[in-house]
């Protein structure tokens, strides 16, 4: 059986993002950093003053952690 490739952007899969929401950041970044997976800086949402950051899974699909407090 041959796969097809993975879609080229997430919104052909059906997905615009995974969002989980974090009681902080820091520890979820940290573990990210410990296994080398590359993320965006870390932004604050204009309408909630609560920080979030985005980072891929391994088919370039977007993942966001989001805190629970505002920052």
């Amino acid at each position: 059986m041959v796969l097809s490739p993975p879609p080229a952007y997430s919104e052909a899969a059906g997905l615009r993002r995974l969002v989980f929401e974090v009681t902080a950041l820091n520890a979820p970044i940290c573990r990210l950093d410990a296994f080398s997976v590359p993320h965006e800086p870390v932004r604050i949402d204009e309408f909630t003053g609560r920080a979030f950051v985005f980072f891929e899974d391994p088919d370039h699909l977007p993942i966001e952690f989001y805190a629970a407090e505002q920052a």
